[in-house]
């Protein structure tokens, strides 16, 4: 009975623990082409919601990790 108190009260430790929020992740691309249809230019943009916040971060590309 004594393990089974002490694996319960371990697993709602380890529940609890850290800060969990779920976010929301959106990425949009833009192309703009000219009238042969070759890429004049690309535009990405990442943000991420968060409920806590209520207002979206922009993320920046890191480069070298993330080609634009």
């Amino acid at each position: 009975m004594k393990h089974l108190l002490f694996l319960s009260l371990m697993a709602a430790s380890a529940a609890m623990s850290g800060c969990v929020v779920q976010s929301t992740y959106s990425k949009t691309i833009a192309v703009t082409k000219d009238a042969d249809g070759k890429v004049l230019q690309t535009v990405e943009t990442e943000t991420v919601v968060q409920p806590a916040q209520g207002y979206p971060m922009r993320l920046q590309l890191i480069k070298g990790i993330q080609t634009n």
